[in-house]
């Protein structure tokens, strides 16, 4: 999308959202993590239409988005123009040289629980994000998808939902906007885009 054509479809979705739920949309994210240093724009525009926190920083390589030099890897505020948007990247832990992805979506089915648990245990910080379709085995499978998207829509859908039953066993999670609420955004690293 042009800038302006996200403004336009943003504008419209939280229009929409706020007259079916009769609350103040304030949380987004990106479909896709689709964000990357080409889109940071995105950023400012969130702000203008109201949007005061974000989820949208996956900030390690993916094939349709993701924002790779992103400076933080917590809750941090992104300031864009004097404007301030807070920003709750996916969670990241570092093997070697590079940065990967534990917390969600494919990631989450294709790595062992144990494995999921002890960077859990091990990180300050951790955002997750998982799909309906992430604990749904009896859904269709689309044979057109290329074979690297049909092995990551597809892998581990026998065991997500046991993993996640432990996982919420295991650990206490808050949603967005109790995290807004226990965070001192005083004393959180701000990232300037220009």
């Amino acid at each position: 999308q042009t800038p302006a054509e996200f403004k336009e479809d943003l504008s419209a979705c939280i229009r929409l959202l706020e007259d079916i739920s009769g609350q103040k949309i304030k949380t987004y994210r990106a479909p896709g993590f689709s964000v990357s240093e080409k889109t940071k724009w995105v950023f400012e525009i969130m702000t203008e239409c109201g949007i005061e926190n974000d989820c949208s920083v996956f900030p390690v390589a993916r094939n349709h988005g993701g924002y790779q030099k992103f400076p933080v890897t917590g809750p941090c505020n992104v300031s864009v123009n004097g404007r301030i948007l807070k920003e709750f990247p996916v969670s990241t832990s570092s093997f070697g040289p590079g940065k990967y992805v534990f917390s969600g979506g494919g990631y989450f089915r294709l790595l062992p629980y144990s494995f999921i648990k002890s960077q859990m245990k091990k990180a300050d910080y951790v955002m997750t994000y998982f799909h309906p379709r992430d604990f749904d085995p009896a859904q269709p499978l689309i044979s057109t998808l290329p074979l690297k998207r049909k092995f990551m829509s597809y892998i581990g859908l026998g065991r997500s939902k046991e993993k996640f039953t432990r996982l919420l066993i295991d650990f206490r999670f808050v949603n967005v906007r109790e995290a807004v609420d226990q965070i001192d955004w005083n004393m959180v690293s701000t990232v300037v885009l220009e």
